[in-house]
């Protein structure tokens, strides 16, 4: 399986976020689960099913940070190379005026503008 190229930002937001889910949504999804239960007929509770879902996504989500976490390369990039790659910093002119973005990778989520998605090999 080929490495899954993360910035060291994206390395750690996802470390973060792993963190996060079992010390806090998973012991409460847990808690919301049990507190459903105890409500009796469990076929025609809604409560109940919905709790069912959030835990099955959060352990759903743990499971799929692990995985990308376990296959992840750090990629540092000090853009001392005419080609763009994750962890690039690229100048682009927009109507005139110089933006400057970051190329992350595709399991990174860009939660802000200046950070730009690249999913495959080929050159910008």
């Amino acid at each position: 399986m080929p490495k899954i190229q993360l910035t060291q930002n994206g390395f750690d937001d996802l470390k973060i976020e792993h963190k996060n889910l079992l010390t806090n949504k998973k012991p409460k999804a847990i808690d919301r689960l049990s507190k459903a239960r105890s409500m009796g007929d469990l076929s025609e509770n809604s409560e109940y099913t919905a709790a069912k879902e959030e835990l099955a996504f959060v352990e759903g989500r743990v499971q799929e940070i692990e995985g990308i976490l376990g296959n992840a390369e750090v990629i540092e990039n000090n853009n001392i190379s005419d080609q763009v790659q994750v962890g690039s910093s690229v100048t682009v002119e927009i109507n005139g005026k110089n933006e400057l973005f970051q190329i992350v990778g595709e399991f990174e989520t860009p939660e802000f503008p200046k950070l730009t998605l690249l999913k495959t090999n080929f050159l910008i």
